[in-house]
Order: structure tokens, then sequence, then C-alpha cells
């Protein structure tokens, strides 16, 4: 009997020392299986991001990653994005990742760097196209800029070179913006500089004729409306006076005002439909089917065809070299043939660019009338200064002697051709 307790209490001393073993092994083998596991679990990168993002950039793409552990994908519901990038925001930034699993989590960063590549916008005021006389006060438009980054970008614009009006000749004018990052928008402006006409010289053979109708008659002419932000005021003033003008249209805004216009007897000419260069001057196929849509417009709101014309830029402009060399001269010729009557002028108001003053527009009219020849002016019913100053430019004719007329067919007025 001794010997058995004996027995059994060896037994129960030992007891403790296996339990207490077991839990050590357990317990390493929780440990090694965290280390390693720590140490196998990864991130990887499926498909990777695009290292330059573009600023604001609703296409951005984000990488395809994938995570395992103990090479099992657990990428399911265990890849978290914690730190996103600002698009709104240039500059260097990280995308990090984690990902966890049990006891298990790891990171992953992956460096990107927000750009903007948008260049500017840039807008010219006023026409791209203009045409002076030698001497002529050029007063500059100015232009429009704006990026999508920096946001008003107007300040900031330069305009090279100057213009000399002193000598006969082109000037273009080159506008340029850059924005923060670099990037730069140029626009240009062409300025053509003509001889200042003689009014009392009339060529032969119709190349340059510039008497331009009845001595001591003004004719006011109005291209590249209507517009329904002043057409209607310069309407009033010439009702009031009883002066009647010749309005080139093209395929711009209000049918009832090209009513109106011949409904009070003023003469409702061409001017053509888009007014683009580029378009209109490319062939003569290209001009005459640009042209005959100005002609259907005016047929159905007048009920009358017209033979009456003015070219964009008038027939002695030289832009037109850019898009067919001779159209000028070849569009002159039809015109003849099929029986139109063009018109150019010998009085440029300089609305179009030359000046945004009424006040200088005024002058540059009343100065240039003379009672020895007719005076074909030249004015755009699109200008606001235009309509400030009309009032002005009908009563200094009515009240010296002047009288006003539409043009008609009879009326020769023909810059000298120079393509």
């Amino acid at each position: 009997m001794e010997k058995e307790e004996i027995v059994t209490k060896r037994k129960i001393k030992k007891a403790p020392i296996i339990i207490i073993s077991i839990i050590v092994l357990l317990i390493i083998l929780i440990v090694t299986f965290i280390i390693i596991g720590k140490q196998s679990i990864k991130i990887e990168i499926v498909k990777d991001v695009n290292k330059e993002i573009n600023y604001k950039d609703e296409n951005f793409i984000y990488p395809t990653l994938k995570c395992s552990i103990y090479g099992k994908d657990i990428s399911k519901n265990n890849i978290k994005l914690i730190e996103d990038v600002n698009l709104a925001k240039l500059g260097e930034q990280k995308l990090k990742y984690k990902c966890s699993k049990w006891f298990f989590e790891t990171e992953y960063e992956i460096n990107v760097k927000v750009v903007d590549k948008v260049p500017p916008e840039l807008t010219l005021n006023g026409d791209v196209e203009l045409s002076l006389y030698v001497g002529d006060k050029y007063e500059e438009k100015g232009a429009l800029a704006s990026d999508n980054v920096d946001g008003d970008l107007t300040a900031k614009i330069s305009v090279e070179p100057q213009v000399d009006t002193s000598k006969e000749g082109t000037i273009e004018l080159v506008y340029s913006v850059t924005d923060s990052s670099g990037n730069t928008t140029t626009a240009k402006r062409s300025i053509k500089v003509n001889k200042k006409p003689d009014s009392n010289k009339t060529s032969s053979g119709g190349s340059s004729s510039l008497g331009c109708g009845e001595a001591g008659v003004i004719y006011l002419t109005f291209d590249d409306g209507p517009s329904t932000s002043y057409t209607a005021h310069i309407l009033d003033v010439l009702k009031k006076y009883n002066v009647k003008a010749t309005f080139f249209v093209t395929g711009r805004e209000s049918d009832a005002l090209i009513k109106r216009e011949f409904d009070e007897g003023h003469a409702v000419a061409v001017h053509t439909w888009t007014h683009d260069y580029g378009k209109i001057y490319k062939s003569s196929d290209a001009f005459w089917s640009d042209m005959q849509k100005v002609q259907n417009r005016i047929k159905k709101i007048t009920g009358e065809d017209t033979k009456l014309f003015r070219f964009p830029g008038g027939s002695s402009n030289t832009v037109s070299r850019k898009y067919k060399s001779g159209i000028m001269t070849q569009l002159a010729k039809e015109m003849n043939e099929k029986g139109y009557a063009y018109f150019d002028w010998n009085i440029s108001s300089g609305d179009a660019g030359g000046t945004t003053d009424p006040n200088v527009e005024y002058k540059n009219v009343v100065n240039s009338l003379s009672k020895k020849r007719g005076n074909v002016v030249l004015m755009h019913d699109i200008k606001k200064h235009t309509s400030d100053s009309i009032e002005r430019m009908v009563k200094y004719g009515l009240d010296n002697g002047y009288t006003f007329k539409v043009l008609t067919g009879d009326v020769i007025c023909h810059q000298r051709i120079n393509n």
C-alpha cells in the first residue's frame, strides 16, 4: 500500500510540469505562427496606377492589388484604402493600403503625382482679322484667359509685337498666357494696314474705284448683323431722322430684325452666312454655297431676292491667300458674271477694331466725309459703340447738307483686289 501511494504522489507532482510544458509549447507555436504569418502576409500590385494623375481627373483608375498570407489569396474584404490621393491638389502624394486578417496586417504605399497638363483657355475680344488705314489709331481689344487650376489669368496675357500703323502691311499679333504648371496657350489676331484711299481718284478698268456713288451722299452700311442687342436701337435712330441705310446680313440672330429693316425701307444685302474666312475663301463652290444660304434667308423673310453683296474683309483682303491663292479675283469675276454688285467702302468708322470709343468712331466718320464724292461708310450693327455714336453721325450729316441713300447696283465702290 505504501508503495502505491508513493507512485501516486510522484504522478501528481509531474502533472503540473506536463501541463506547463504543453502550455509553453502552445505559446511557442502561436508566437511562431504569428511571426511567420506577419512575415508571410503581403500586398502585391496586379495592375499598377499611372504615377502621374491629371488634376481633378474623374476617370482616374485606382490600382488593382492582391493580398495573400501563407501564399493564400485573402484579398476579398481584407484590403482597405487608408490614405487617398487628393485630386484637387497638385504635387507628390501617396496612396496607402492596409491588408489585415486575424492578428496579421501589412501596409503598402504607392507614390503618385497630381499634375496639370490642361492649357489655359484664351479668347480674343473682337474680330480676329482687322483692317485699318495707314495712320489710323489701333485700340487693343484685349482677350480673356482662364485656367482649370489658376482661375482668371487675364492679367497675365502678353501681346506682341507693338502695332505700327505708320506703313502698309499685315501685322500678326500673338497673344500668349501660361499657367502655374507651365502650360501655354497662344492666339493670333491679323491686322491689315492699308494705304489710305485717295477719295478723288477712280482708276480705270474697275480694279479700284473709290468714287463710291453720288457726290455729297452718305451711304451708311452695317455688316455682320442683325444683333438683338444693338440693331433695333440703330433702326430707331434711322427712323427718327427718316434716314435709310444698307444692312449686309449673315446667318445670325433674329429674322424679325431683318424683316423690320426691309419694311422700313432699308436695303437688305448679303454678307455670307458664316463670315468664316477659312470656309468661304477655300473655294468658289464653298463661297457660293455659303452665300446662297443668306440669299434663301432674305428671300424667305422679305419675299425678294437681292443682288447686293459685301465680301467679309472687303474685296482687297489678303487673308484669303491663306486659304486659296487668287480666290478674290475669281470671286469678283464671278460676281459680275452672275449679275451681283459688290461693295467695299471709302470711309471706315474703325468699329471693327480700330476703336471702342463712340467719340473716336464719330470723328473717324465725320472727319472723312466729302461732298466731292460719295461716302460709303463701313460700320457694324453688332457693336455697342456704333449704336452709341450713330445718332450724332446722322445729325452731323443732315446739319451739314449731306443726303442719305441706300446702295444700289448703280453705285461702284471697289477697292483694289490684292489676291
